[in-house]
C-alpha cells in the first residue's frame, strides 16, 4: 500500500461468544467493479481464574494502627490479555478518616495471556470494634462467563492482647447487631475523657462491649467450649509492644460451687502465638427426677484480664467479659 492506495482496517469486536460471520461489499464505481469479501470470526469469552478458589480472604487480627496483609492470584488461561477492576460491592465500616481500612494493590490492571497477577490486600483499621470489618469486591472483566467475588474480613483491638470466642455462635460480635455500634466512638486514647464528657454533659452511658457468650448444651453438658487469647504479632516499628499475660477471674460464689472450670486460667502469651481456653460444665448429679424436669440454667461471669503488650496511652485496663451458662436438671 502507498498514499493513494490506503490500506482498509477491518475490525473484530463480538459482544459475546460463539461464531459470526458476514459479507462485506466493496464497489469500485470509475472501474465498474464488485468485490465481496466473507469475513469469519469467533468471540471467545475471557477465562481468569481466581486464587483462593472461594475468594474468602480472612486478614485476621490487626492492632489499631498497625496493618496485616494477604495475597490473591489472579490467572489468565486466555489467548489473549484481560484487563480487570475491583469494583466494591457493599459499603464498608470507614476509619476515622473516612477511608476504607482494606486496600487492593493493584485495583485494576491488564493480566498477559497465560500468566499470574498477584493483588496484595491490606488491613489498615484504625480502631477497635467488636464486629469485623468486612467489604465484598467483585471482580470485574469484560464480557466474563464465570463473576469472581473477592470477600475481605479482619478484626481490629486496641490492645496487643485479646480474647474470641472460637465459635460464631459464641463470639462477642454475635451477641450484639452491628446496627448498634457507639454513634459516640472515639479513638481509644480519648475514650477516657470522652465517657467522661457522655456521661456529664450528655448524661449518656457509655456502650455496653458485647460479651463472649458459651452456652452448654442441655443434652451434651459433657461438651467443652473454647476462646481463643492471643497476643498481636506488630509490623509497625512505632508501635512498642511484648508478650502479655491473661488470666480468668471467677466469681467467687460461682467458684465454690465448682459447675464451671477453664484450662488453662491463667498464661503467658509471646507476640503472634495464640492460647486455646478450654471450658468445661460438670452439673450436680440428680440420681431421680420422677420423670419431672424443673431444672434451670445456670449462669455466670467471668473475667479474662489482659496485661502486658502494648497498649495506647490513658486507655483503660482491659477485660473481656465470658458469659457461661449449663442447665441444671433438679
Amino acid at each position: 500500500p502507498n498514499s493513494s492506495h490506503p490500506p482498509i482496517v477491518v475490525q473484530f469486536a463480538p459482544s459475546g461468544q460463539g461464531v459470526r460471520q458476514e459479507t462485506v461489499t466493496f464497489k469500485a464505481g470509475n472501474l465498474g467493479r464488485t468485490v465481496r469479501i466473507a469475513l469469519r470470526g469467533e468471540g471467545v469469552s475471557p477465562v481468569l481464574a481466581l486464587s483462593p478458589d472461594d475468594g474468602v480472604i480472612d486478614l485476621g487480627h490487626a492492632l489499631e494502627g498497625d496493618e496485616t496483609s494477604s495475597i490473591v492470584t489472579l490467572h489468565n488461561s486466555s489467548v489473549f490479555p484481560l484487563r480487570y477492576t475491583l469494583e466494591p460491592l457493599d459499603d464498608v465500616h470507614t476509619n476515622f478518616n473516612n477511608q476504607s481500612p482494606f486496600s487492593c494493590i493493584p485495583s485494576e490492571a491488564d493480566i498477559q495471556p497465560g500468566k499470574d497477577l498477584e493483588v496484595k490486600i491490606k488491613f489498615q483499621p484504625d480502631h477497635e470494634r467488636p464486629w469485623l470489618f468486612h467489604q465484598n469486591l467483585r471482580v470485574q472483566v469484560p464480557n466474563q462467563v464465570k463473576e469472581h467475588t473477592i470477600y475481605l474480613s479482619g478484626r481490629c483491638h486496641a490492645r496487643q492482647m485479646y480474647a474470641v470466642g472460637d465459635d460464631l455462635d459464641s463470639d462477642a460480635a454475635r451477641q450484639v447487631p452491628e446496627s448498634m455500634e457507639d454513634p459516640f466512638m472515639v479513638p481509644t486514647a480519648l475514650k477516657s475523657s470522652a465517657v467522661e464528657a457522655q456521661q456529664s454533659l450528655l448524661g449518656v452511658s457509655p456502650a455496653v462491649t458485647p460479651e463472649i457468650k458459651l452456652t452448654f448444651p442441655r443434652d451434651d453438658p459433657d461438651a467443652t467450649r473454647t476462646i481463643t487469647v492471643g497476643c498481636l504479632e506488630i509490623a509497625n516499628p512505632d508501635l512498642k509492644g511484648g508478650p502479655g499475660t491473661y488470666e480468668l477471674e471467677w466469681e467467687p460464689e460461682m467458684a465454690k460451687l465448682g459447675y464451671f472450670s477453664a484450662t488453662p486460667d491463667k498464661g503467658n502469651v509471646a507476640p503472634g502465638n495464640t492460647v486455646q481456653v478450654t471450658f468445661s460444665f460438670s452439673p450436680p448429679v440428680i440420681e431421680e427426677t420422677y420423670g419431672l424436669d424443673v431444672g434451670q440454667w445456670s449462669r455466670t461471669v467471668v473475667k479474662c484480664n489482659l496485661k502486658g503488650g502494648y497498649a495506647p496511652e490513658e486507655s483503660p485496663e482491659a477485660a473481656v467479659r465470658i458469659l457461661l451458662e449449663g442447665y441444671i436438671p433438679v
